[in-house]
Order: C-alpha cells, then sequence, then structure tokens
C-alpha cells in the first residue's frame, strides 16, 4: 500500500487521500470534533487531536498506534476531566509531540519513551498553534489572545526542569490573522 498524500479531518473523522476522487480510507479515531492533524517527518504516523481531549496516533492503513490524555496538573482539584487539546506539533526529529489545551498548558510528549515528560506554562488562555524550532531547543505557543511564546524546553527532558519563555505580542487580531507559525531558521540562531 503507497503512502497517502494528504490527511484531512471533519467532524465523523480522518480521510487519507493518495491522488483519487475519494479518499483511500476513513477511520474515526475521536469521540469529538477534531481540531489538528500532523504527520511526522518520515509520514510514518499520524496524530490527530481533539476536543474530547485525546492526541491519537495512527499508522498510515488508519491502525491505531497510541492514544495520549493530557491531563489536569497534580495540584488541580476536582475530578480528572478531558482538557480539550486545540493544536499539535511534531519535533523535526519526531521523537517529540507537543500538544496545546484549552487549559493554556503545552505538554511534551516522549515518544519514545511513551510518557508526558514536560509542562510548559505561561499562555493566559487556550493554545491554538505550536512550533518546534529545528534544534528542538524551543517551542513556540500562540494563545486565542494573540500572545507568543518562546519556551526553552530542556534538551534532556527527562529532568523534567522548569521551562524559561521570551514573550511578543502579536497585536490587534492576534492569531486570527495567523493561522500557524513557522521558524525562521536564523531567529532559532539568536535565540540560543
Amino acid at each position: 500500500m503507497s503512502m497517502p498524500l494528504l490527511a484531512t479531518a471533519a467532524d465523523d473523522g480522518v480521510a487519507l487521500w493518495d491522488g483519487g476522487d475519494e479518499p483511500r480510507l476513513r477511520f474515526a479515531p475521536h469521540s469529538a470534533s477534531i481540531s489538528a492533524l500532523r504527520w511526522t517527518a518520515n509520514d510514518r504516523v499520524l496524530a490527530s487531536a481533539s476536543l474530547d481531549g485525546a492526541v491519537v496516533l495512527s499508522e498510515p492503513d488508519g491502525a491505531l498506534f497510541d492514544t495520549l490524555r493530557p491531563t489536569a496538573p497534580p495540584n488541580s482539584r476536582g475530578p480528572i476531566v478531558p482538557i480539550p487539546v486545540l493544536a499539535i506539533a511534531w519535533s523535526p526529529a519526531s521523537r517529540y509531540l507537543a500538544s496545546g489545551s484549552a487549559d493554556a498548558l503545552v505538554r511534551i510528549f516522549d515518544l519514545q519513551k511513551r510518557e508526558h515528560a514536560l509542562t510548559l506554562r505561561g499562555q493566559r488562555s487556550g493554545v491554538c498553534a505550536l512550533s518546534w524550532s529545528p534544534s528542538e531547543v524551543h517551542v513556540a505557543s500562540a494563545s486565542a489572545l494573540g500572545d507568543v511564546l518562546v519556551h526553552r524546553v530542556q534538551v534532556r527532558m527527562w529532568q523534567k526542569s522548569e521551562s524559561n519563555h521570551q514573550s511578543a505580542s502579536l497585536g490587534e487580531g492576534g492569531l486570527r490573522q495567523w493561522p500557524g507559525m513557522r521558524w525562521p531558521r536564523a531567529r532559532c540562531r539568536s535565540l540560543r
């Protein structure tokens, strides 16, 4: 089976396309609307994020690979409830997956160890866009309010140390005018 060229999502699930008029495959990995889709750099795993609070990792044939569930921080009170995931981004080497949620937190998952590795704080509202630097040292997060934070994450995530961030505002209109973020390579060198 050839690799799909495109993945699309709608309320009824994911469709994988290979150039024809009809999708090659359809599957429904979530119980609520899908908010984001991202392939790994080698196109072997598709991550889908959803308002159901899960990030599902699927293979190109639609087979379930793994499910990640961001949960409330340990100091939260009350029952653990699903937190809608609004954005996801793979690290350039596809080892780490960042998820941005409605609770204004960015969670970094280590896919090699299959565990939650780090939580990044600082946003004032739900995280709706994420981007990794090419060096995997920084993660940028943007909120619905238009705030952009650049988090310096530890290369050795197993230390689970606190992250530092630099902030900037996109000003009037915020991300409504910026549907995604990309890192210019020159900017990455200046942040080291």
